[in-house]
Formats: C-alpha cells, structure tokens, sequence
C-alpha cells in the first residue's frame, strides 16, 4: 500500500522514523496528537513496519494524558494493536494500565472503548495466561 520507499531499512523509512521520534519527544498538544494519529495509520496500514513494543512504549504515556483526544486514539490504537498482533500484546503487559485508567477516566466514550480494549486483550490472552491475568485482577482488588 505505502510503496517501496517505506520499507523497514530504507533511507525514507529512516528518515520518517528520526522526524516521529523528534515529533514523539514533543510535549506540545498538537504535535503529541499528530504522533498518536501517525502510529495509528502505521498499525492499521503499515502493521509491519515498527515493531508492537515501540508502539505500545510510545501509547502507554498518552493513556494518562489531559487531552480526551489523545486517551481516546491511545486507547483504540492499542485496541487495533491487539486485534492484528495479539501474540505481541500479550508480552506488553498493559492491563493494570488499562484499569487503571478507568479509575480516573470522566468520558463515558473513552471509558466505554477502554472496557472494550480490557475484553479484547482478555479473550486473547487469558487462554495462554490465566494465572497473570489471576494476578492483576488480585492486584487491582
């Protein structure tokens, strides 16, 4: 879809990269909305293209963001993460983020998908993992 000129190790792949971990490193709103939506579009068009652990270290800080926007394509961003690679995800780890999020969370969307997102990654991984997922349901008891 994206063409040649993007593939993993190429000089134009190299260079979109360093310009998202300047954008990435910005505090600026706008520019941390840009890069959220910028590594939504590589998940949902471009799965291949950076490895799921990048991904997830880049998401996991905007779950926690003051911006609704942000949260909320976080969060459906890690949705289409599990739902495309949920062998990956399972190694992430981030469950007790997720709940965790749904104490503080005050829009009932964004709520709403992060339940979603709980459901999806528990249906995935729960089979292979059932004592961690025992584990973090003790811990956030």
């Amino acid at each position: 879809v994206l063409g040649p000129e993007l593939a993993p190790g190429s000089i134009f792949f190299s260079r979109c990269k360093s310009v998202i971990a300047e954008i990435s490193s910005s505090n600026e709103t706008a520019t941390l909305l840009e890069s959220v939506r910028f590594a939504q579009q590589l998940v949902l068009f471009a799965p291949q293209a950076v490895p799921v652990h990048s991904h997830v270290r880049s998401l996991v800080p905007t779950l926690f963001s003051r911006q609704p926007s942000h949260r909320y394509l976080a969060v459906s961003t890690l949705r289409h993460l599990i739902e495309r690679d949920p062998a990956a995800m399972i190694n992430e780890n981030i469950e007790e983020n997720l709940f965790s999020m749904l104490d503080g969370e005050t829009d009932s969307e964004i709520a709403t998908l992060v339940r979603a997102t709980i459901i999806r990654l528990l249906y995935t991984s729960c089979p292979l993992h059932p004592s961690r997922w025992l584990a973090v349901l003790r811990n956030m008891v």
